[in-house]
């Protein structure tokens, strides 16, 4: 479920007006991450999937991004619609 989680993340941190931080906040994973810095032998595989997700989101997003470059009125609309939201 984390992995999910940061996929998301890092899928709508690529995204204008979508903080990736505000996301990890609901999803109650801000402070998971930076509490976990603290014993970081412990908590090494859980780091892992944060970066792992993030990276596929990351990747996910700019491929969505550059197929709706393609459609330049779509796009528009796109990230009107996610800054207003």
């Amino acid at each position: 479920m984390v992995v999910f989680k940061s996929i998301l993340i890092g899928l709508f941190a690529i995204f204008p007006g979508v903080s990736g931080s505000a996301l990890a906040i609901s999803f109650n994973l801000y402070d998971r991450v930076f509490l976990s810095f603290r014993n970081l032998k412990d908590n090494k595989i859980f780091l892992i999937k944060i970066i792992i997700g993030i990276l596929i989101g990351l990747f996910i997003g700019s491929k969505i991004l550059i197929i709706a470059f393609n459609y330049k009125t779509i796009i528009y609309y796109l990230f009107i619609g996610i800054i207003l939201s």
